[in-house]
């Protein structure tokens, strides 16, 4: 499973302009069929960009 994980955080920070703890986040959440991520980060950040899971933020109004 690890080896899952830690495969998809560098595509989606060069295909997304990711930082690298928000991609192995994302990574985790994706690799392990998440329905939906919930982040602090506000909504302007990279990660919002993914495709593959929706990213939700509890800053948002």
């Amino acid at each position: 499973m690890l080896t899952l994980v830690y495969s998809l955080p560098p595509q989606l920070a060069c295909a997304y302009g990711l930082a690298s703890m928000d991609a192995l986040h994302v990574a985790a959440a994706i690799r392990l069929k998440a329905d939906k991520l919930i982040t602090t980060e506000k909504p302007t950040k990279p990660m919002y960009r993914v495709t593959q899971i929706q990213i939700f933020s509890i800053m948002e109004n």
